[in-house]
């Protein structure tokens, strides 16, 4: 069985992580009262589903599917595609091909027989894909007619009520156990690495789609990020945007735009933190994810389910948290893509805001420092904290630091890609990847390798047909270029920006959709108390946030381990 220590890490940001906040705002014991709803809980559970494969396909089959609402889906021979007004005359399979929406690519490779993860929240999509195998070539947005003799598979995909009830028991004995005749309440707190707020509205919809820049807190760490858009934002030739502020700070922006890539149907595109535009198709997943000698975490990073691995261990080097990635590598590879899917944890947020009140009443003056300095030390420093995930490969005995990923917030999830140079590889059949941060500062959901030559795609960068603030004055000229000119957005202010785009209209073309936009935010809210000089001191070292956050989390662990039921209820 898990020691404390490890169940505690595991749940400890979405679950336990109130206490800590709670008993920190207040100098006197208070009631701490835990309720466990495990119905409301049922959403952490891991949910199984099985792909019901049969190569004995016939037209009532079809039938009934299609009366119980399925989503069809086409794996040919040069790609995947949506199949929709179907139907089945003397055995031949008729319908039309198209583009896969974004959230129905999550699931098209089933790896681990009958128990394949899947998010709770997506139920009714996986649980609702019905997938037909053909060595046909087919065409995006074309009619097809295919025998049924020519499709060597059918998928129907199902819950595994076996092993999602198996999971459900688990967690909830492992719960139970660990507060044994406590009645916890999971108290709602806010921790939100906050930033700049994306908003996509289309039809009638509002949707949130992450955070911009998430950790630019001083002048001197403005940067400009390339956030992922969907396309099926675009409604009539246009893109609409709302970003807004957060309590307690205020964002400056420098810079928004669209960016517009035009690639294959077969590919993917994404940008990475330089601004490059990087291709490419299939990732493969590694082969093993080690965490230490010993430990395995394959499992948690091999697909984009929501099962995460959080950086709890202790890293190869002092004072960091890390994860080895071993790929099979092709013979003629030159290049290879690292295609990451991932996020901040709440964690950090917590711990951050902790950190900013060692500053006390002195913390104005210190961000008004720190936004004149050098903004290559400011970006060091950060590094040398292992706040950004450093990646490195291992070339003979010893790690080659390549870049890293920047902070992507706690929010939302976000694809990242990062292109490594393996022409010193060559004659390697395996690599290895280590990516390092802080401990428990980021959350790594999926982490593949795409290994394909470069492909073509056209770039095109988009301003605004106009942006307009909450205030009613235009900000299109302002932020139309990367300078000194400044859109400063405080309370409940927000920018309504629109962008003309044009998509491909060729079938064998997709556009993808980025926002590109450069600025920093300031946390606005005043804070007291006199500054704790000694702790700050200790960030100047290397390492310090890792040791910082060990320490905090250590006496958290403590304080639940120690108080019986009864000590945790005691009086104000």
């Amino acid at each position: 069985m898990k020691s404390l220590l490890t169940w505690v890490s595991s749940i400890l940001p979405n679950v336990f992580l109130p206490i800590c906040i709670i008993t920190r705002k207040r100098r006197k014991p208070i009631l701490i009262i835990l309720i466990l709803q495990v119905i409301g809980l049922s959403s952490c559970f891991l949910h199984y589903y099985q792909p019901n494969s049969t190569s004995k396909i016939d037209a009532a089959t079809i039938q009934d599917l299609q009366s119980a609402d399925k989503y069809f889906i086409l794996h040919s021979q040069h790609g995947n595609y949506s199949l929709t007004n179907i139907k089945v005359t003397n055995n031949i399979l008729e319908g039309k091909t198209g583009a896969l929406p974004k959230e129905h690519t999550n699931y098209l490779d089933p790896k681990h027989g009958d128990n394949n993860r899947f998010r709770v929240s997506r139920k009714n999509i996986v649980l609702y894909e019905v997938h037909f195998y053909s060595g046909i070539s087919v065409d995006s947005n074309a009619r097809v007619s295919i025998p049924l003799t020519d499709i060597t598979r059918m998928d129907v995909y199902g819950l595994n009520k076996s092993a999602t009830n198996e999971s459900r028991v688990i967690s909830i004995v492992g719960i139970t156990l660990g507060v044994t005749g406590v009645i916890v309440a999971v108290v709602s707190v806010s921790n939100s690495c906050n930033c700049p707020q994306v908003y996509a509205c289309y039809g009638n919809k509002t949707e949130f789609n992450g955070g911009l820049y998430s950790g630019a807190i001083y002048a001197s760490l403005e940067r400009t990020d390339y956030m992922p858009l969907q396309a099926n934002y675009v409604s009539n030739n246009k893109m609409s945007l709302r970003i807004g502020n957060v309590e307690g700070e205020e964002q400056i922006i420098n810079e928004l735009k669209l960016i517009e890539i035009t690639h294959h149907n077969d590919d993917n595109v994404l940008l990475d933190r330089h601004g490059r535009v990087v291709v490419f198709q299939k990732p493969h997943a590694p082969e093993r994810a080690m965490i230490g000698s010993a430990e395995d975490v394959i499992d948690k990073v091999s697909e984009r389910d929501g099962s995460y691995y959080s950086f709890t261990n202790q890293g190869s080097d002092q004072n960091t948290s890390d994860i080895i990635l071993d790929f099979k590598k092709p013979a003629n590879a030159r290049t290879g893509k690292l295609v990451l899917r991932a996020k901040n944890t709440d964690w950090s947020g917590y711990l951050f805001h902790d950190f900013k009140s060692l500053f006390g009443n002195y913390y104005a003056t210190w961000t008004r420092k720190k936004d004149a300095a050098d903004p290559e030390e400011m970006g060091q420093w950060q590094i040398n904290q292992t706040l950004p995930l450093l990646v490195s490969i291992k070339q003979g005995d010893h790690w080659k630091y390549i870049d890293y990923f920047a902070t992507p917030g706690n929010t939302a999830e976000r694809d990242m890609i990062m292109e490594i140079n393996l022409v010193d590889f060559k004659n390697e059949d395996h690599i290895q990847i280590r990516m390092q941060t802080a401990y428990m500062f980021w959350s790594l959901d999926y982490a593949g390798m795409d290994f394909s030559e470069e492909q073509q795609s056209t770039f095109t960068v988009l301003n605004a047909t106009r942006i307009m603030k909450s205030d009613s004055t235009s900000q299109t000229e302002q932020l139309m270029s990367k300078d000194h000119l400044y859109t400063h957005l405080k309370g409940k202010d927000i920018l309504r920006a629109e962008f003309t785009v044009v998509p491909s209209k060729l079938q064998d073309q997709k556009t993808s959709y980025f926002l590109l936009s450069s600025g920093y935010y300031h946390f606005t809210k005043q804070l007291d108390g006199e500054p704790q000089i000694k702790k700050l001191k200790g960030f100047l070292e290397n390492g310090a946030f890792d040791k910082y956050s060990r320490k905090e989390f250590q006496e958290l662990v403590q304080k639940v381990n120690s108080k019986s039921s009864k000590d945790l209820a005691v009086e104000k």
